[in-house]
């Protein structure tokens, strides 16, 4: 199997994801931390034809690209990442444990899905642990495995977009010499928003967030409207103590403030109130947003709701050439960063 959570990147690699009818790629060379960021040497897209893959070898071939140890990177709505309580049983027999845990937590069979298991904050002393399961159709990987290989490209990895956006955002903090304290990201990713929370490298939460028109369009309004921070605890008389696994389906007895809001902004406001409570010993720096456009008022919007500094995410100091590589285009560039954060591993693979 090919799933990997890290893995040593060459010093000239690529990237790509296969969106509809186009292709996704980044090719980066590495650099040396710091004092040499690692340099975006080409990011954009190709056309795809699922039915003639040789097409697409040709193309990258013209282009001078990497065809040698590809990361795959799938679609956020390719692979459910499942939280569960990490089976008590020894480290070679975790896969098959998760497998048993999460059938009733799927839809359809287990059989049918590829998994891959990582504890969650890399086993920290805790009474009770958790586990990410990723647990991708085996059928999706399969048909990224044949068109690669139909198209002349040695696959060396396939990646999911919650580890891609840790080592994002790690990389940044590394460059920025904050690995001290926990990160937060929130990126956008088709219809649906993902956030992370990562500290020294390791990935802690990964909650992903409905995103649609209405939200967007919403924001710049609520932004000019609210005076007053959204109350977490439910109202007077309302219950301060969250469980871990928190049903957003329901809606709560939130102020008049509430019913102006994105509904994005409460959740994260549970989100990271949760995450307080549940590792005091590891506070948050700063939340980073990236959500295209309504990033600055995302943003502005935030920052008046959350007691920890809130800003854009900036990639830059951990990359060298970005905006040439796409171009001065900055939706590509958006677009190819989880791409980027795939080629970001360090360490051996699973």
């Amino acid at each position: 199997m090919l799933w990997t959570w890290r893995k040593p990147a060459p010093t000239d690699s690529m990237a790509l994801a296969f969106e509809g009818s186009q292709l996704v790629f980044a090719h980066l060379a590495d650099g040396d931390g710091a004092a040499m960021p690692r340099r975006v040497l080409r990011c954009g897209t190709l056309p795809f034809d699922a039915e003639r893959p040789q097409d697409l070898g040709r193309q990258l071939r013209a282009l001078g690209l990497p065809m040698r140890s590809i990361v795959a990177l799938l679609p956020l709505d390719q692979c459910p990442l499942l939280q569960i309580e990490a089976p008590a049983v020894p480290p070679e027999e975790l896969k098959s444990a998760a497998r048993w845990r999460i059938k009733d937590l799927v839809d359809g069979h287990v059989d049918d899905l590829t998994l891959d298991v990582m504890l969650v904050g890399d086993g920290r002393p805790r009474a009770q642990k958790q586990a990410f399961v990723a647990a991708a159709p085996t059928r999706v990987i399969e048909r990224i495995a044949t068109v690669c290989e139909s198209a002349g490209l040695q696959l060396g990895a396939i990646d999911i977009r919650e580890t891609a956006q840790r080592n994002l955002q790690h990389a940044v903090a590394r460059a920025a010499g904050r690995t001290d304290r926990a990160q937060a990201l929130l990126m956008k990713h088709g219809d649906q928003c993902l956030l992370t929370i990562s500290a020294e490298g390791e990935l802690f939460v990964a909650r992903r967030f409905d995103w649609n028109g209405a939200m967007a369009t919403a924001l710049p309004g609520a932004l000019q409207r609210l005076s007053q921070p959204i109350p977490l605890d439910g109202g007077p008389g309302g219950d301060t103590d969250l469980p871990d696994f928190i049903d957003y389906g329901a809606e709560s007895a939130f102020d008049a403030a509430a019913a102006d809001m994105p509904r994005i902004v409460l959740d994260l406001q549970r989100s990271l109130d949760l995450w307080e409570r549940s590792w005091p010993e590891l506070p948050l720096a700063t939340l980073s947003v990236d959500v295209g456009e309504q990033t600055a008022a995302l943003v502005g919007l935030l920052a008046r709701q959350l007691s920890l500094p809130v800003t854009p995410f900036d990639p830059r100091p951990a990359f060298d050439g970005l905006q040439q590589a796409c171009r001065g285009n900055a939706a590509l560039a958006r677009h190819c960063l989880p791409l980027l954060g795939a080629l970001l591993r360090d360490g051996a693979p699973l």
